[in-house]
């Protein structure tokens, strides 16, 4: 049995989640799947609609990925979900389905029938818009253990990772391994050092959102280890220590003034009882 494109070309994506190819299309506002940014109406995303589930241009770039034609009977099997899209948005007018020479009206997608190779294109009617603050999407498992330590990482719930929350998240985790006579003040110089010159994009800036915390933490992972697997442990590893951690932030005896403003935001642990 022949292998797909995305089983034999490493690095490219083709399929989301739920193993669905994906389809070139004008989205929908909303945001990326994997970068978490605002994508406009209209923008070129790679897209599922059957799990609502699709990759910005610069997180699934076209050009840099080679990707190639979708399968005519991969196509034709999205096209309900589509046509659904296309109903539940009363978009049907201004959108067309071409095969060869015929034209017939359809849902959210113009798609173009190739007779040399048999394989018919969604593609997008509107401009794209990239973003320079993302790369190209990894692999399910990895970007999803990416987005797991974001969450873990920001303690107050609000999208964005905060220069305080990664110092004194790091604070805790010092502690738990090294006690409580660790240089706190070192601590909080490295780390606001390491979040001024590789998360920060200004001087000003102290918080960021997770399409910046995903590319640092991409390039961070390049320059540990280039294989994939050895990554993912790598950010298993980072996931064990945040929520080591976090778990101390309800320690009474490990609890500072600084950790109060968080203390509502962060679960207590579920196998832990904190007097």
């Amino acid at each position: 049995m022949a292998l797909s494109v995305a089983e034999t070309t490493p690095g490219v994506i083709q399929r989301c989640p739920g193993g669905h190819e994906l389809q070139k299309w004008a989205g929908r506002g909303g945001s990326c799947s994997c970068c978490r940014r605002h994508v406009k109406f209209g923008e070129h995303v790679m897209d599922c609609r059957r799990c609502d589930w699709y990759l910005c241009q610069t997180c699934c770039p076209p050009n840099a990925q080679q990707q190639p034609r979708s399968k005519l009977w991969a196509a034709v099997k999205c096209l309900p979900y589509y046509v659904l899209d296309g109903v539940q948005h009363g978009d049907l007018s201004h959108l067309l389905v071409r095969l060869g020479p015929m034209c017939v009206a359809c849902a959210a997608a113009n798609v173009a029938l190739d007779n040399a190779s048999t394989e018919i294109v969604l593609q997008p009617a509107l401009q794209d818009d990239t973003s320079t603050n993302s790369a190209p999407y990894r692999d399910h498992e990895l970007e999803n253990l990416l987005h797991q330590l974001f969450v873990l990482q920001d303690l107050g719930r609000n999208g964005l990772l905060e220069e305080r929350e990664l110092v004194l998240l790091n604070r805790k985790i010092a502690i738990a391994h090294y006690g409580e006579d660790i240089n706190k003040e070192e601590l909080t110089m490295k780390y606001q050092e390491l979040f001024r010159t590789r998360l920060a994009e200004s001087d000003e800036q102290r918080a960021v959102p997770y399409a910046r915390f995903r590319c640092y933490m991409l390039d961070v992972l390049d320059e540990l280890d280039s294989d994939r697997d050895a990554q993912q442990h790598i950010v298993e590893q980072f996931i064990a220590e945040a929520s080591l951690g976090r778990a101390l932030f309800h320690a009474p005896g490990l609890r500072s003034d600084s950790d109060i403003s968080f203390l509502s935001t962060i679960t207590k642990p579920a196998d832990e009882k904190w007097r």
